[in-house]
């Protein structure tokens, strides 16, 4: 697997031309809208990029591979991080309105995907492989099937891991899960059923 990193001045780029367009997720870099897969790593990290610019993270790492075992398939994982070291509540509050912008976003970009893994990395992570995400939401096609996403927030999507643990995982590291936000909303979780 190749490792793809992005630099603060092509995230600039990138923002500056899309913002000059109008564009928003269907940018012409990585694949066009009716290509089933990306051509390589870069082009998810390139299709990424504009649906990262609100949060104010960039791309550590992408890549398209096999996600193994019985459940398998075509895999895209996204790696993020911030430029500076953030609070645990900081990666709480973006977690949700995050994969709310990346997960439908390219699973329609890319019909030939059957699972999307967004992770949340640590500030000053190497991008190594063996880096241990702060937030991680692991989606089947079906899973994000089930999410109705124009009105998702994290505890919908807490409701959805607890009813649907195979079809969407939700994992969380340094304290994310004894924040507020996400106690407040893994106890409305519990209310919504899934």
């Amino acid at each position: 697997m190749r490792r793809t990193g992005v630099s603060a001045r092509s995230l600039l780029v990138v923002a500056l031309a899309v913002a000059g367009t109008g564009a928003a997720c269907g940018s012409n870099s990585g694949a066009s809208s009716t290509d089933r897969l990306p051509r390589n790593d870069a082009a998810v990290a390139d299709a990424s990029i504009p649906l990262l610019v609100p949060f104010k993270v960039q791309v550590q790492r992408a890549s398209v591979g096999n996600r193994p075992g019985a459940r398998g398939g075509r895999e895209l994982s996204l790696y993020v991080r911030p430029a500076r070291t953030e609070s645990a509540t900081r990666y709480a509050s973006r977690f949700a309105p995050l994969a709310i912008a990346v997960v439908p976003a390219l699973f329609a970009k890319y019909p030939g995907i059957d699972w999307i893994d967004v992770c949340q990395e640590p500030a000053k992570s190497s991008g190594a492989w063996e880096t241990v995400p702060v937030t991680r939401i692991e989606i089947s096609r079906r899973g994000g099937d089930l999410v109705e996403w124009a009105r998702a927030d994290l505890a919908t999507l807490l409701a959805t891991h607890q009813a649907h643990p195979l079809e969407l995982t939700i994992d969380w590291q340094n304290g994310v899960g004894r924040t507020k936000v996400w106690t407040d909303a893994t106890a409305r979780a519990r209310t919504l059923g899934g």
